[in-house]
């Protein structure tokens, strides 16, 4: 099968949707499909990835860029080259709508994931007329996701999101985590720290958690905070005035050194409120390592390994934090290995991936054939 990708993001950039396409891309060519990435960042030197040649930082957010040129003939003309037989849309901003012109094109109805809820990124971004930016952002993603054949929700919470704002073809299909590359390996590393690890931005909660270090001074735990964002240098400055020495900033981490982070964490905090998914949550749990989520966290799971934490109620939430770390550890972890391996696999959201797929080119063959025995019919007239 042959499977084009449009992504405004692709790896290495540090965030959450480059990763996931980096490892399904790379599962999918283990299989014997062939997929083709276009995206505004990324590594243009692997094997099927296309990034434009101009692009430039997005100033309030430098991490991601924006293309020079909104006229995209280079794009448009390898994408129609590959002839896919399927188009993914990953998000609903530039290349997806370049995605959905070369679907238009080619008579392939494009299928997209929601990855991303624009509206509780607001709050993150310094930008004029943020509001009016924001909103005209999300009017249109709506209306793109509509006009897809599919849109795939990472969870029950974002696919009644969309339904309640008109877009009808919405399946669940919860994100993964490679098992095999986070594991749980039982270890005592003489260091108890509880660990954040993500986009340094205020919609992911990060000022939760140097709320709740401070609560939690004088306990005898670190707390280690890792990622990249806008909000990096601030909080940097933050801890060094406040003297919060049970506090690490440590910046970006590469995967070595977050899987790492991961098996030695005692606990993982993770007071995001604009998640889809939360994929760096299950990476933890995967870890064996118990993970304390806000309570409108979108993936609701009944298990001792996860807490639902009202963050905004500090006490409450150092009194949950407490408790975790008290708990027997084995247990926990053996409760988070057994949800992410039983539901959160890589191999399963590769094979309900592949089914879609095959669903939406058998509809597509049964409707070339209908519409070639209509032509035959006519001709006989």
């Amino acid at each position: 099968m042959r499977i084009l990708y449009f992504t405004d993001t692709y790896y290495p950039t540090p965030d959450g949707v480059s990763v996931y396409l980096k490892e399904v891309k790379q599962k999918l060519e283990d299989e014997g499909h062939e997929v083709m990435i276009f995206s505004v960042t990324g590594d243009s030197r692997e094997h099927n990835v296309y990034v434009p040649k101009y692009t430039a930082p997005f100033l309030p957010y430098p991490q991601y860029r924006v293309p020079v040129s909104f006229i995209p003939f280079r794009v448009f003309r390898r994408a129609l080259e590959f002839n896919p037989d399927i188009v993914h849309l990953h998000n609903a901003f530039y290349m997806s709508s370049v995605g959905y012109l070369v679907a238009r094109r080619i008579g392939v109805p494009p299928v997209a994931t929601f990855h991303t809820d624009v509206s509780r990124m607001k709050e993150s971004i310094n930008m004029p007329f943020k509001n009016l930016a924001f909103d005209l952002g999300e009017r249109y993603s709506l209306f793109l996701y509509r006009k897809c054949r599919m849109v795939m929700a990472p969870s029950a919470t974002v696919e009644e999101y969309l339904k309640i704002r008109g877009v009808k073809n919405v399946v669940t299909l919860p994100l993964f985590v490679d098992t095999d590359k986070y594991r749980y390996v039982p270890a005592d590393s003489g260091e108890r720290y509880i660990l954040y690890l993500g986009r340094i931005t205020v919609d992911k909660g990060i000022y939760r958690v140097l709320d709740l270090a401070e609560a939690m001074k004088s306990e005898d735990v670190r707390f280690k905070i890792a990622g990249v964002g806008p909000e990096l240098d601030r909080i940097r400055r933050i801890v060094k005035y406040h003297g919060m020495k049970n506090v690490e900033i440590l910046g970006y981490v590469d995967d070595q050194r977050k899987m790492d982070l991961m098996a030695n964490a005692s606990l993982f905090v993770y007071p995001s409120s604009a998640d889809t998914f939360g994929i760096s949550v299950f990476e933890a749990l995967a870890s064996g390592v118990p993970v304390m989520v806000s309570e409108d966290f979108p993936v609701k799971e009944n298990t001792e390994a996860i807490s639902y934490v009202k963050f905004g109620d500090i006490r409450s939430a150092v009194e949950t934090a407490e408790r975790i770390l008290h708990e027997d550890r084995r247990k926990l972890a053996a409760e988070a290995r057994h949800l992410v391996e039983s539901k959160y696999s890589l191999e399963r959201h590769i094979s309900s991936l592949l089914e879609i797929y095959d669903y939406i080119r058998a509809e597509r063959r049964k409707m070339g054939s209908s519409e070639k025995m209509r032509a035959d019919n006519s001709a006989y007239r």
